[in-house]
């Protein structure tokens, strides 16, 4: 017989749990004799700029149809907010019409949505009910990133939980293209149990999920005194960790193990760090801690001069101490789990010039400060670039300069020192000394080489953005080198500093240009409207741009949700519009 998966993540684009039961169920259909083939959506796992882990190909027997669309993250947006497979249509519909005798749905999400449902003409359809995608659009009855859910308000709550709302959801679409699935497989009778009581009449098995059932030899038990304890999965709210850890606390003649990545893992380590019957083990390539070995910690950044930083914003370690006298109260729980989610907000937030003028490039000097202040009040540090990024999970922005506009020295310099604030501009090499205006405006001033000597002095970081700034795209590989060669050199000779950091000239960049400057620098940043997430290329880091952060609503809340949301948003435009 010949079957063909569909799903959204596949090895090795994906993020576990789905992905990983798919593999298993393809390969142990495949060693049975009969032909597999997988399509998924590569897109999808890309966006926020993330990048598979490096896999040996694997001699399986299983066909892999990795789905890739010329508009990049606009295709699985599309899908996620039309419910139906949207760019993907054409090239999904000729794999499934081909003489499969099963098609299998898994999670289509982005794949395909309830659309997708429909396509194909196999005999036989199957639909795996992974999480609870087809009742909830946060996949797992969690409400606004903090709870789970007690009564539908899914408007809301996907704004508060980062997901832009699916308008498509109130009407029909979900149970007219179920009627094309023969037979549903939940993984257990609470999940089944659900999806009946919602009004779902399709047919329902018991399919429990598993890893891999080869029969193969299983390890023997390690014997201990006392009895242990492990959890496998991500350490984030949902997964109930919080609740579990505090449980073992208690219990001190118990062991527990947390084996897992996850925004909540430093924060729980450090707070449970006397309860010496847990160990976070950390991810598949991670380390378990001594209890005797000294805990991590990071302080509030500081000036060139190793003075302090950041007036009145407490270190890591003070939040967590502040976390500790948290009432232990149900209701306080819930918001100390909220709190912990923005804990993994890091961003790099880009300004051009700081001044009162029309256009984008310009920031008004008065939202500037306010801007600072805000952050501030948020309690969001301001680090440097190699801060923010050697951090694989924590809480911080860091602020860049492109071009080499004059205020950046006359109005920005200013609230920064006020700020203790570090900074990094990328300089277009070409456009100083003589005042030349380049590709800028021509009432925007530019810097000159004693201003920028004085920011680098001040703990203004001057790094690369080619000498001419042109697109990238259009130069030859020799052109690049010598683009980045001369920015490099002129930086160097001046400030004493050669440049760790480049941003494409206008955020244009494509795979070879990528290839090359990747290995001259330690990051690259791109005009990808998206905060940081772990796993990015770092020849393609996404930056916020402060155009679409002027108004309190989102600056004031720049790592909220809702933010999140507006920004997602904001940013499928950008792609709509051919600026990403």
């Amino acid at each position: 017989m010949r079957f063909c998966m569909v799903t959204t993540f596949y090895p090795p684009y994906h993020l576990g749990g789905d992905a990983i039961y798919v593999q298993a169920l393809a390969r142990a259909v495949r060693r049975t004799g009969h032909e597999v083939e997988v399509v998924h959506c590569e897109d999808a796992f890309r966006l926020g700029g993330r990048v598979p882990v490096s896999l040996l190909p694997e001699d399986d027997g299983i066909i892999v149809h990795r789905l890739r669309s010329a508009w990049g993250a606009l295709s699985p947006l599309i899908t996620q907010q039309t419910g139906r497979p949207g760019l993907k249509r054409q090239e999904l519909a000729a794999i499934l019409a081909r003489d499969f005798d099963v098609i299998h749905f898994h999670n289509i999400s982005l794949v395909g949505g309830p659309g997708v449902l429909s396509l194909g003409r196999a005999r036989t359809r199957l639909y795996s009910l992974h999480e609870h995608w087809l009742l909830c659009p946060t996949h797992i009855f969690w409400k606004n990133r903090e709870r789970a859910c007690d009564r539908p308000t899914c408007f809301s709550c996907c704004l508060r939980s980062g997901i832009p709302p699916q308008v498509w959801r109130l009407g029909g679409l979900i149970a007219r293209e179920l009627e094309h699935v023969d037979l549903l497989f939940a993984p257990s009778e609470f999940t089944a149990r659900k999806h009946r009581d919602a009004g779902i009449s399709r047919p329902i098995e018991i399919l429990p999920l598993f890893s891999r059932i080869d029969g193969g030899r299983a390890n023997a038990p390690m014997r201990s005194a006392r009895p242990r304890f492990l959890f496998v999965g991500r350490v984030t709210p949902p997964k109930g960790i919080r609740p579990l850890v505090e449980t073992f606390a208690r219990l001190p003649e118990y062991d527990l193990d947390v084996a897992g990545e996850g925004e909540l893992r430093l924060p729980l380590e450090r707070e449970f760090e006397s309860a010496r019957n847990i160990r976070f083990l950390g991810g598949r390539h991670g380390r378990a801690r001594h209890r005797d070995s000294p805990s991590r910690t990071r302080t509030a950044p500081g000036r060139r001069d190793g003075t302090q930083g950041p007036r009145g914003l407490p270190d890591d370690v003070q939040r967590d101490d502040a976390r500790r006298r948290v009432s232990r109260s149900s209701a306080s729980a819930d918001r100390c789990s909220a709190a912990e989610c923005a804990l993994s907000f890091r961003a790099v937030i880009t300004f051009h010039s700081i001044e009162d003028a029309d256009g984008p490039v310009y920031y008004p000097p008065q939202l500037f400060v306010a801007f600072l202040a805000a952050l501030e009040r948020r309690r969001l540090p301001i680090v440097d670039l190699d801060t923010l990024l050697d951090t694989a999970s924590g809480r911080g922005v860091a602020l860049t300069f492109d071009d080499g506009m004059r205020s950046v020295f006359a109005a920005a310099l200013p609230v920064l020192r006020d700020h203790g604030a570090p900074a990094h501009l990328f300089l277009a090499t070409g456009s100083v000394a003589d005042g030349a205006t380049g590709h800028a405006s021509r009432r925007t001033q530019m810097l000159d080489w004693d201003a920028i000597v004085a920011l680098h002095d001040a703990g203004v970081a001057i790094e690369s953005h080619t000498h001419g700034h042109g697109d990238c795209r259009t130069l030859s590989d020799a052109e690049i080198d010598d683009e980045c060669a001369t920015a490099d050199a002129l930086i160097e000779r001046r400030v004493g500093r050669r440049p760790r950091y480049f941003a494409y000239p206008f955020g244009y960049h494509d795979r070879r240009v990528r290839e090359r400057i990747g290995s001259r620098y330690a990051a690259a940043f791109t005009t990808a409207l998206a905060p940081l997430a772990p796993g990015q290329d770092r020849s393609r880091l996404p930056r916020l741009d402060a155009h679409y952060l002027r108004s309190p609503r989102w600056y004031e809340r720049l790592d909220a949700p809702a933010t999140r949301s507006y920004l997602m948003l904001r940013r499928a435009l950008r792609i709509v519009r051919g600026s990403e």
